[in-house]
Formats: structure tokens, sequence, C-alpha cells
């Protein structure tokens, strides 16, 4: 064990977000006769997610309740002291990460790039100075990667799209295509303004609720907002939030997967639809528009076409044969662009590159 390399992924929260999704995926493809692996978060906020994580991975828990805690951050000291490859994921982890590391000399810094959008001018300066820090940026899919050039200024030698997916096409049983008298439309994600979950009610306003079901999963701070629209919309369903294995089931049970999200990173949930043979109708925006083949895997819609949205739904709900082969489609093209292998695969290669050449 002495051989190995020491990985550690520092990341804000454990919990199910994408980030943390993307993370436990690429751990459970990482070679234990390469990596010894340590999970370092600032607090765990749902133990029901560790069940995701590799057995041989160790977790530390830095406790971080508050901002400000400086005492708590101690332990990174001794960990980082024996880290040979680190990787830095989510804003406040990877400022400290980065910097930290940079100190203590770890030989290969990695920092993640999830999201195509800067939240505030304010965080700017501190993700040029993340990216600055470490050996390379990571973009979760090529849209983040252009922004980190044309937002930021970094450069493209300094970026590595790195497709944070990896999943497992096995895991996700094919959905069983038929025409049902209800057609269930179904969509995750965090109940938050770039989701725009609010124009799925919208969309649903436009159908019979005795034919259309449209089932929103997941919680977050648009769940009040998102309660009030509900209410006045027959056909919609506010499901909280889901586990993974839960996750599975639900797709099972939907006929047509929509995602019109203002803005995002790569989109786990949109691919793990794909994956379990379900026709996407989304935007196109992050990571979706690539992984989202107009006509052929599903329809691309901009985000604030209710009507268009509303007319693709409609044609797909009458259209079994239709659904079937869009469904195929995206489960063949994940399993051969996302998959949980690849994934491994590449980020092993870049990591065992850079050590090299650090060394």
């Amino acid at each position: 064990m002495s051989e190995n390399h020491q990985l550690t992924y520092f990341i804000n929260t454990l919990d199910w977000g994408g980030a943390q999704t993307g993370m436990a995926r690429l751990l459970s493809g990482l070679d234990k006769q390469i990596f010894d692996i340590k999970i370092v978060c600032f607090r765990i906020d749902d133990k029901e997610f560790l069940t995701q994580l590799p057995d041989h991975v160790d977790i530390v828990e830095l406790n971080v309740k508050y901002k400000y805690q400086i005492a708590s951050l101690a332990p990174l000291i001794r960990i980082f002291s024996n880290t040979d490859i680190l990787i830095c994921s989510m804003y406040h982890s990877s400022l400290v990460g980065t910097v930290l590391g940079k100190v203590m000399r770890i030989p290969v810094i990695f920092r993640w790039q999830h999201s195509t959008k800067i939240q505030n001018c304010i965080r700017q300066p501190v993700h040029r100075l993340t990216a600055s820090l470490a050996t390379k940026v990571l973009a979760d899919c090529e849209e983040s990667g252009f922004m980190l050039e044309e937002e930021l200024g970094i450069s493209e030698d300094d970026i590595e799209v790195l497709t944070l997916a990896g999943i497992n096409p096995d895991s996700f049983p094919e959905v069983s295509v038929t025409q049902n008298n209800v057609t269930k439309v179904g969509v995750v994600g965090r109940l938050q303004p770039e989701k725009n979950l609010g124009a799925v009610v919208d969309i649903a306003s436009h159908f019979r609720a005795e034919n259309y079901q449209f089932n929103i999963v997941g919680e977050g701070p648009e769940g009040t907002f998102l309660e009030q629209k509900v209410s006045k919309v027959d056909g919609v369903q506010l499901l909280g939030q889901r586990t993974q294995s839960e996750l599975y089931n639900f797709f099972q049970q939907t006929d047509i997967y929509i995602q019109p999200s203002l803005s995002e990173g790569l989109c786990i949930t949109v691919l793990e639809a794909m994956a379990s043979g379900l026709p996407v109708v989304a935007s196109p925006v992050g990571g979706i528009s690539k992984s989202v083949v107009d006509g052929e895997t599903g329809y691309l819609i901009k985000p604030g076409n209710i009507e268009e949205y509303a007319k693709k739904i409609k044609k797909l709900s009458f259209d079994s044969e239709l659904r079937r082969k869009m469904g195929k489609a995206g489960a063949k093209r994940v399993r051969n662009h996302y998959s949980h292998d690849l994934l491994a695969a590449k980020f092993t290669k870049l990591a065992m590159n850079l050590l090299s050449e650090a060394n």
C-alpha cells in the first residue's frame, strides 16, 4: 500500500448533489491498487449519501458548521502532508484547498469547474486565484471550459475537459415503453432558480391532468415558491428528495424526461434519464447541448418557449415508437461517451502523466 499514490478529494459537503454524485462515480472506478483515496469535507449533510461511496475510501469530516472556524481546518495540514494528488471541488473547498495545497507543495492539484456561470462578480478574482494555483482546472463539460477561457482568462493549456458523469449503464434498467392512458413526465434537480422548474408547472398547465402527470424530484430554496405554484395547477407533484436507488425506480415509471434549465454544468440527471432509455426534452445550455442530440435522443428547446415544450411532449406522448427509438439512441450515447469506465481511464491517465512530470 505504501507504493500507492495518495489521492485526497476535498469537497464542501457530502449530500445528493451533481458534484458529489460525479465524485462518487469517479472514485468508484479508480483502481485501488494505484490510489489510496481519502475524502475530506467540511460536513456531511446526508449520511445516506455515504452508501454511494466505495468501501475502501476513507472519509474525514472537518465539522465546519460556520464561516471562519479556522481551527477546524487543522487536520488538513496532516492530511495534505501525505497527499500526492489533490482534487478540490466546489467554491470554498477550492479556495482553501488550492491555497494550502500550493503552500504545502502537493505535486498535482486539480480544481473542478462544475458550472458554466460564476455566481457573482465578487467571486471572479477568487476563481482566477484558485485556477492559477491548480496544476489543471478540470471542466466537467466543454461549455465550462469555454467559460473559464472567456470570463476568467484562463489559458486553454491549463484546462482539461473531463466529463464528470461516470454512468454505469448496467445500473439503469431500460424502461418499458408502452402506450399508456396517462403520460408521466419527470424531472430531477435541486429546487433553485437556475433549474427553472417553475417552467415545468407552466408547461403542465397546457395539459389535462387525467392524461398527463408531471413529477418533480428534489429539494432546495425554491421549495415554497414551487409549492404555491403547483397548488394552482392540476397534474403536478413535488416528490421531494430521492436516493439513487429510488431514482432508478422513478426513471422506470417515467415516459418523458424534461429539463428546461436556464444554466447547467454537465447535468448528470439528463444523462441518467438517457441511460434509462428515456427521450429528453431540454434546454440547450451547458453540457446538455452536447449530451442531447436534437431530433435523435430528444429535443432541445430554449427554456422560455413553453408552447414548444408542450408541443414536443404531446408529440412524444402520442408516439411510443418514437419514444423507444430516441430512448435507445440516448442509452447508446451514454454508453459510448459518458461511461464509468471511460471517466476512470481518462482521469487515471491524466493524473499519472502529471504526477510523472511533477516528479
